[in-house]
């Protein structure tokens, strides 16, 4: 049984397949969705220097396209609103999405509107900060 499940382990990292979820198998893997012409919050005027809140910026780039954060601490105090499918945010090595505020909001709230949400992501992301509730999914959002 051992040797099956460390087939199975190995077998799906040559493949880049996410691994089995198995306590036996304590490696993962995952293939982040490619982003097309990612954008930095920085270019928003975004500053991630772990004061600064970066909320606007991260809507501006949002709404802009894809977002590729590079490393730094980026306060985020305010609801980042996700109103389309396809819409992807990756974190380079470092980058921390930080929150220094503890209300009823969510960093990031995906507003469906009178359809569904497709293909968004976030991903490779470290979050620090204050607790809030996980990020919502509003199908009855206009």
């Amino acid at each position: 049984m051992a040797s099956l499940l460390a087939c199975a382990c190995g077998l799906a990292l040559a493949q880049q397949s996410p691994v089995p979820h198995l306590a036996q198998c304590p490696l993962t893997s995952f293939i982040a969705p490619a982003l097309f012409k990612a954008k930095d919050p920085r270019q928003f005027g975004g500053k991630c220097d772990g004061g600064t809140d970066d909320s606007a910026a991260f809507q501006k780039a949002l709404n802009a396209g894809d977002v590729k954060v590079a490393a730094g601490t980026c306060v985020i105090n305010k609801t980042v609103k996700v109103r389309v499918s396809k819409r992807r945010l990756e974190c380079a090595r470092g980058a921390v999405l930080k929150r220094t505020v503890s209300d009823e909001e969510s960093m990031f709230l995906y507003e469906a509107g009178h359809g569904a949400l497709v293909d968004n992501s976030i991903v490779n992301c470290s979050f620090e900060g204050a607790n809030s509730p996980l990020p919502l999914i509003d199908f009855k959002a206009p």
